[in-house]
C-alpha cells in the first residue's frame, strides 16, 4: 500500500489584488508624467490602511502627455488565474479635473446588468477605482496639477487567461475584471401547500394515521432557503479551490 504523503501546517502567504496593482503601476505613471520621475518601485495605501511597495518592471514615457508602468502581480497563495501576470497602467494627462478609467489590453468590458459597474464599462471594480482616484488626487495636489487623468488598465494576455474563469458568463467579454465581487442569483419556486390528507405513519405510535395541513406552508420557505442557498455557494467555491490546488500540483510536477 503506498504511503500518504506527509502533511505540513504552514501560514498562507498573503498576496495582492489586481486592483493594487494597478493603483501602484497608474501611481507611478503619472508621478512621471508630473515630477519627471521615474522609478523602481512605488508605494501605495491599501483601504485597511497599510503600506506597501511594488517593485516596477517598466516605468516610462510613451510621449510628453502619456506613460505606462507595469508590476508582475504576486497573489501570495490566494488561487488567483492572474498570479504572476504583468498588470499596467497607461496614464495620460487631460486638461479636465477628475479620472476616467479605460480598459486596455487585457482587460473586459461589462455586457450585462447586474454587476457593480454599468454596461459598456471597464471591469474595473469600485475599490480599485477609488483607489485610483484618491492616490492620483493625491498626488496631483502636491504637485499643484489641476487637470486630470485618462487611466488605461490592462492585464498582459489578459483575454487568453480569462477563458479560464467564468467571466464571459457573467457579462465580462474581451479580458479579465479587477475583483469583480461574487454575485449569486437563486430562483426559488416554493412548494405547494397541499391541502388534501395524506396517509403516513405516526413515528411514535407507528400506527398509521392521516396529515393534513394546518395552515399554508409554501410562502416561508423563500425565507428558510437563504442557508441551503449559502451552504451549496460555499461547496461550489470550495470545488473550484480544490480544483485549482490539484491543477498548481500536476503542473508543479
Amino acid at each position: 500500500m503506498r504511503e500518504e504523503s506527509p502533511e505540513s501546517r504552514r501560514k498562507l502567504r498573503s498576496g495582492f489584488t489586481t486592483g493594487a496593482c494597478a493603483t501602484a503601476t497608474s501611481l507611478a505613471a503619472a508621478n512621471l508624467l508630473l515630477n519627471d520621475l521615474g522609478s523602481e518601485a512605488v508605494s501605495i495605501q491599501l483601504p485597511k490602511g497599510q503600506l506597501v511597495e511594488f517593485k516596477l518592471e517598466r516605468c516610462e514615457r510613451l510621449n510628453s502627455n502619456r506613460a505606462i508602468s507595469s508590476t508582475i502581480k504576486d497573489a501570495g497563495d490566494d488561487p488567483d488565474v492572474t498570479h504572476l501576470a504583468t498588470i499596467f497602467a497607461e496614464v495620460e494627462l487631460r486638461p479636465e479635473a477628475g479620472v476616467r478609467f479605460h480598459a486596455a489590453e487585457g482587460v473586459g468590458t461589462v455586457t450585462r446588468t447586474g454587476l457593480s459597474i454599468a454596461i459598456g464599462e471597464a471591469a474595473i471594480n469600485p475599490v480599485p477605482r477609488q483607489m485610483m482616484r484618491e492616490h492620483l488626487s493625491r498626488l496631483a495636489d502636491e504637485c499643484g496639477y489641476s487637470g486630470g487623468f485618462e487611466v488605461h488598465v490592462g492585464i498582459v494576455n489578459g483575454e487568453k487567461i480569462a477563458l479560464k474563469t467564468m467571466n464571459a458568463r457573467l457579462g465580462i467579454t474581451g479580458g479579465l475584471s479587477t475583483g469583480q465581487p461574487i454575485v449569486v442569483k437563486l430562483a426559488v419556486k416554493p412548494t405547494p401547500t397541499i391541502d388534501k390528507p395524506q396517509k403516513t405513519i405516526d413515528k411514535y405510535t407507528l400506527e398509521n394515521t392521516d396529515l393534513a395541513a394546518i395552515t399554508r406552508r409554501d410562502p416561508t420557505i423563500v425565507a428558510r432557503i437563504w442557508p441551503v442557498a449559502e451552504n451549496y455557494t460555499a461547496m461550489v467555491i470550495l470545488d473550484h479551490l480544490f480544483a485549482h490546488y490539484g491543477y498548481q500540483m500536476l503542473m508543479e510536477k
